[in-house]
């Protein structure tokens, strides 16, 4: 475990890893955007069904129909806001944190090609507003990302600030 956990100290390995979970979500919500309406609002209806356990409250169908929105556009955002902050950390780095926002295009560009992909699958249809929350979702994880680069290139400066006050 310590070997692992020293592996990611090194930036060019988080850089890699990060990466490559990103690409393995794209494929993800390329299998999500895949299936028909008619497979997309069972899962959603699970996940809604699973979250009203938790929750421990019954609700009416239009109730749950009108949850049921609300879930799919969270898990737009949700996808989204991972495809940021992954992507983001691929890209940024402690020397040069503001590269994390090249990402964001980036994910923008994913967000339109997903709807469009929607456009031609049964039952879906490809919506502007889904890509706007998409955008939205990617956004916030660029930010994160930014946050901790930048921090992370904080911490590093104050340690070799440190190490030069000493020698």
């Amino acid at each position: 475990m310590k070997k692992l956990l020293s592996a990611f100290k090194s930036i060019k390995t988080y850089r890699k890893v990060s990466a490559l979970l990103a690409v393995m979500l794209l494929c993800l919500m390329w299998f999500f955007s895949a299936q028909n309406g008619e497979d997309s609002g069972r899962m959603s209806g699970r996940v809604l069904d699973l979250l009203l356990k938790l929750w421990g409250r019954e609700v009416s169908y239009a109730t749950r129909e009108y949850l049921a929105f609300f879930v799919r556009k969270a898990a737009h955002f949700t996808l989204f806001l991972c495809l940021g902050f992954l992507s983001a950390l691929a890209i940024g780095s402690p020397k040069r944190p503001f590269q994390a926002f090249i990402a964001l295009p980036a994910c923008a560009l994913c967000a339109f090609m997903d709807e469009a992909h929607q456009y031609f699958v049964a039952q879906r249809a490809a919506q502007l507003k889904d890509c706007m929350i998409d955008i939205s979702g990617a956004l916030c994880g660029v930010l994160l990302a930014f946050g901790a680069i930048w921090l992370l290139a904080r911490r590093s400066a104050k340690k070799a600030a440190l190490s030069q006050a000493r020698s």
